[in-house]
């Protein structure tokens, strides 16, 4: 598809206040289907541009708007792939391109691997990854949400805890062993989940992914450990409760309709990293 067309598409769209998501269930398509016409991967049949003028209210003539030139437009129509064809040696045309395949079945569970999708069922539950979107049915219920964000925080997190419990030993180690002082500096080992959580709420922009607990729990054992007062702060773990009460709600309605796009492919922030019980 021509990339002004493409663009179009996006104005149109974004005037009539829809979401990728929310066209897509108008059309009785998948969402991935409507992000490749918004990034001229693909183009929309006949019946599809019908229904997106009737849509948008608008003609057919006014939906494919476009003053590019008549060879500008061939040239963008030509698939790609025929153009690499075109590059490649004469011998290596015919090959086919290699998908990764993979099927395990054994005491762990099944596990089926087709390129980018894939499929685990184990006592854990059932993981499917189709592209970008990841689906987890298990004990805690449906999760959904973008396995490109969920890649990049794994390694974020990793890398972030990793370093900060090299720090943490560093850091006893030296105190205890040039200071002989051990208790109660073993607290700062809180520090690990805490540091951990806290890449957690800033990639999935939640508050509540905060390890609040462990930050209390903290607080409460350096003020009996430093100063011998247990009494009355142990009233700090009541804020654990308050703390979720109050900011589950105003989280929730922040996050409602929101969504990032990822490769052409929007994603409710509100869905990515939650899990939602099935009904």
């Amino acid at each position: 598809m021509n990339i002004e067309i493409a663009n179009r598409l996006v104005e149109l769209r974004k005037k009539n206040s829809l979401s990728q998501e929310e066209l897509a269930a108008k059309l009785g398509l998948s969402r991935q289907a409507v992000s490749k016409w918004e990034r001229a991967e693909a183009s929309p049949d006949t019946d599809n541009l019908i229904c997106l003028a009737k849509i948008y209210n608008i003609s057919l003539d006014d939906l494919l708007k476009n003053e590019a030139p008549v060879e500008h437009i061939v040239e963008a129509e030509r698939p790609e792939k025929s153009e690499k064809a075109e590059q490649r040696p004469p011998e290596t045309q015919s090959e086919p391109t290699k998908k990764k395949s993979f099927v395990h079945i054994g005491k762990d569970g099944i596990h089926v691997i087709d390129d980018e999708d894939e499929v685990h069922i184990s006592g854990l539950g059932i993981n499917i990854k189709d592209g970008h979107t990841q689906v987890r049915l298990g004990p805690g219920g449906i999760q959904v949400g973008d396995s490109k964000i969920e890649e990049q925080c794994r390694k974020t997190r990793d890398l972030v805890t990793g370093t900060m419990a090299l720090l943490t030993i560093l850091a006893y180690v030296s105190i205890g062993g040039f200071l002989h002082i051990w208790h109660p500096t073993w607290i700062m080992f809180l520090l690990i989940p805490l540091a951990e959580s806290i890449v957690l709420a800033v990639a999935y922009r939640r508050v509540t992914k905060l390890s609040f607990p462990v930050l209390v729990s903290g607080i409460y054992l350096l003020i009996g450990f430093l100063y011998g007062e247990w009494h009355p702060w142990w009233v700090l773990f009541i804020t654990i409760p308050i703390f979720y009460l109050i900011f589950r709600p105003i989280e929730k309605l922040w996050l409602k309709d929101k969504t990032v796009t990822i490769d052409g492919v929007e994603v409710k922030l509100d869905e990515v990293g939650e899990g939602k019980s099935a009904e």
